[in-house]
């Protein structure tokens, strides 16, 4: 399958849009916002608006181009909504704990700070989509939020074999350098190298998407 023609195509039809591109820009910069005054003092009302900042997006229906009229809390649904959000809500404490050691952490030892968040496991529900949301957040060039789904959309286009952080004994740092790594060189790089960091998690969903919808050789 030509990628690139597609990836192209959904570029200039979809993610490029400054309504797709407005709208999640706006809401990283909100949730931002909540980390740069809040960060480790969320209250349980805080802690829900900054999921729904993270899931905030405005994006065509389910296989159409044609744009929806608001927007909708669908960006990142498994990493921080229902049953995640409310475990992470009944440990809050802790939460609020790593959600300041994440943010407040300087280059030198925020690989450090996640790697010990995973070991810990102290944060139900929160996975590997929530804490690398706040890497994305501290640095949309360098990191990006790992997710099952995501991981598989970047092995189709790359034909990797990254492990799947589903799996808790994949949850570690020199996994997640090296998803952020091959995005950047399969991705982010010739046609692609102005994409913006609020286009790559749909491109990688839609290509997930495509590739799931593609007949097999030899299926009828």
């Amino acid at each position: 399958m030509d990628w690139q023609y597609k990836i192209t195509n959904l570029r200039e039809k979809v993610t490029l849009d400054l309504r797709f591109l407005d709208s999640r820009i706006g809401a990283e910069e909100e949730a931002r916002y909540l980390l740069h005054t809040k960060a480790g003092k969320f209250s349980k009302w805080d802690f829900c608006v900054f999921c729904e900042l993270c899931n905030t997006e405005l994006v065509p229906p389910k296989r159409s181009f044609h744009f929806r009229d608001k927007e909708s809390p669908t960006r990142f649904q498994p990493a921080c909504i229902g049953a995640n959000r409310k475990h992470m809500i009944q440990c809050l404490e802790a939460c609020n704990k790593w959600i300041a050691k994440l943010w407040q952490s300087d280059d030198k030892n925020v690989l450090e700070v996640l790697e010990e968040f995973w070991k810990m496991n102290q944060v139900m529900g929160a996975g590997t989509g929530f804490p690398t949301m706040i890497m994305y957040l501290k640095d949309t060039m360098k990191f990006n939020v790992w997710l099952p789904f995501l991981v598989k959309g970047i092995n189709i286009l790359s034909s990797g074999n990254l492990p799947t952080p589903g799996i808790q004994k994949n949850r570690n740092v020199n996994n997640y350098i090296n998803y952020n790594e091959l995005i950047k060189d399969k991705l982010k790089s010739g046609q692609n190298k102005d994409l913006k960091p609020q286009e790559i998690d749909y491109i990688l969903y839609w290509i997930r998407v495509e590739s799931l919808n593609t007949p097999k050789v030899g299926s009828r």
